[in-house]
């Protein structure tokens, strides 16, 4: 299940884009 990975990956994205803005 590397499903779990990617959404670890996304959600640190996510907090990245979060900050850039």
């Amino acid at each position: 299940r590397h499903g779990v990975f990617q959404w670890s990956w996304a959600s640190k994205v996510f907090v990245l884009s979060l900050l850039a803005i």
